[in-house]
């Protein structure tokens, strides 16, 4: 599981969350409004669409592009129940939360890691929720809620 996770504001742009990711080294960010999360967007859904953008389009922003109904975990649940609900969800990562934040994100690649070797049961705890960067990340300006 990604210890740290890295969010994005719903009105930041996907340009914003395509660098976000890039530079993070991560392929899902959680979309956030409010400080609660509101979906969570794909590294494929921003690649398509910027693909398929024209300039005579808005830009989309992070919330247009998230998928909502996000499989949602809570910290202590087991990695079988993970892998079920990303499974219910057809998706490829799972949101963990603890007391109503978001403390992880459980990738595909993640739990088939954790499905093959011998590891505890439930879905590791993590200390910090996610934070959300502001379109002023392009100003180098990345709030990590520290």
């Amino acid at each position: 599981m990604a210890p740290c996770v890295l969010g994005v504001d719903a009105t930041s742009g996907v340009d914003v969350a395509l660098q976000m990711m890039v530079g993070a080294g991560v392929r899902h960010l959680p979309v956030m409004e409010e400080n609660r999360c509101v979906g969570l967007l794909y590294e494929a859904d921003v690649v398509w669409r910027m693909a398929g953008w024209s300039s005579l389009d808005r830009p989309p922003s992070a919330s247009d592009l998230a998928r909502k109904g996000v499989p949602l975990l809570t910290a202590g649940q087991t990695i079988r129940e993970a892998a079920q609900e990303l499974i219910r969800k057809a998706g490829d990562a799972v949101l963990v939360t603890d007391r109503d934040q978001v403390v992880g994100i459980l990738t595909a690649d993640h739990l088939v890691t954790l499905l093959r070797t011998d590891v505890p049961d439930e879905v590791p705890e993590s200390p910090r929720p996610p934070t959300a960067a502001t379109p002023s990340y392009h100003e180098g300006t990345v709030h990590d809620g520290q």
